[in-house]
């Protein structure tokens, strides 16, 4: 199932780096980073090495978009990138880490001379020395050596030359694999860094038009999806169960780059079921069925760049105790990555793809892939 749960991300990843808002993204730069920072102790429970000092490498290739575009005017022209970065945390914090990434740059501020901006991207990653019950049982952060990876930073640049750029920042570096390989506890790195970014045809020149940020045409919408991950659940090298998932949700545009959602999730934890069925927790199937089963409601908001969207929402459960039952908390979190594909010819219904990260507070519980519909 892991193997499955893999080309599922690989599927993902190269959806997302073929999509067409690669295609509207104009003007190439190479962006060579330096990190400095370490590897913190978020749990009491890691027993891996914490606090010494951590070094980074990093390279990316960045495309900025140049308005050609309504919505690339709208969101004050981002940038998309492709990030390989290289960690070494250290032989007693699971050895060398790196990662491969697509991003997205959102600007802040920008002038003549500085400008800002947030960048965010998940992909895939590698770590050396996971946790092994007989090669490497003391490090316990991480549980494979296939992760997922999540890159958050706050950058400032200041333009040298019209080809070249100083940029520095913080950086927030995260490595985990949903709880598809125990233990999870996942590996955190905040990182200071500093760069040069070199852009072989000099500044953009950015399209020049006003554009209407009020909604058009229907307001009211809907999505529904579904999807799975495949997760262990208590023991450690243990078998690998899946979490079947769909939504419903009413959507509502605030205008043309974001728009709020309300609608319901459910869950089935084939896990909670095979373990409280044949442990006799539950004597009845029925019984174990309920207790797997989870439903909540949720609101959220998506942010619209083109065809890619960035959903952050949060849910709670709802139901009697028969249903819900083993959830770390009432609520849950859960940021969602997706590409929308052309609408069905002849309907207004427009299939998407997307890479699901849910948590309860600070524990991911799952990385899921989700499929659906736009309407």
């Amino acid at each position: 199932m892991n193997s499955i749960k893999i080309r599922l991300l690989k599927l993902a990843f190269w959806l997302f780096i073929f999509h067409p808002n690669f295609a509207a993204a104009q003007r190439i730069s190479i962006e060579p980073t330096f990190h400095f920072g370490t590897v913190v102790r978020h749990t009491p429970k890691i027993n891996i090495q914490t606090g010494q000092p951590v070094f980074g490498q990093e390279i990316q290739i960045r495309l900025q978009t140049l308005g050609k575009q309504d919505w690339q005017i709208l969101q004050r022209h981002p940038l998309f990138g492709l990030s390989f970065c290289h960690f070494h945390l250290g032989d007693g914090a699971h050895g060398d880490a790196f990662s491969f990434t697509p991003t997205l740059s959102v600007p802040l501020f920008r002038s003549e001379k500085w400008r800002g901006f947030f960048r965010f991207g998940s992909g895939i990653g590698w770590v050396t020395k996971p946790y092994h019950f007989l090669k490497n049982p003391t490090q316990n952060a991480i549980g494979s050596h296939v992760n997922n990876t999540f890159q958050a930073n706050f950058s400032t640049e200041f333009r040298a030359t019209q080809n070249i750029r100083a940029a520095t920042g913080f950086s927030f570096n995260h490595f985990s694999n949903g709880s598809a390989a125990l233990p999870n506890y996942g590996a955190n790195i905040p990182t200071g860094y500093f760069s040069m970014i070199w852009t072989p045809k000099g500044d953009p020149v950015f399209e020049k038009k006003q554009v209407s940020k009020k909604a058009e045409g229907r307001k009211l919408g809907g999505l529904i999806y579904g999807g799975a991950a495949w997760v262990e659940y208590i023991i450690l090298d243990g078998p690998r169960y899946p979490i079947w998932m769909g939504t419903a949700a009413a959507t509502w545009k605030i205008n043309k780059i974001n728009r709020a959602m309300l609608g319901m999730d459910y869950e089935f934890n084939k896990s909670v079921f095979e373990w409280g069925f044949h442990a006799v927790t539950f004597p009845e199937r029925n019984q174990a069925k309920l207790a797997a089963t989870r439903l909540a409601i949720f609101g959220g908001d998506e942010f619209l760049f083109g065809s890619f969207g960035v959903q952050l929402q949060v849910g709670f459960y709802t139901g009697n105790r028969r249903i819900n039952q083993y959830v770390l908390t009432d609520y849950y979190s859960k940021l969602v990555m997706r590409g929308y594909f052309p609408k069905i010819r002849g309907t207004s219904i427009r299939p998407h793809l997307g890479v699901y990260l849910k948590a309860h507070k600070v524990i991911a519980e799952y990385i899921s892939i989700n499929g659906g519909f736009e309407f």
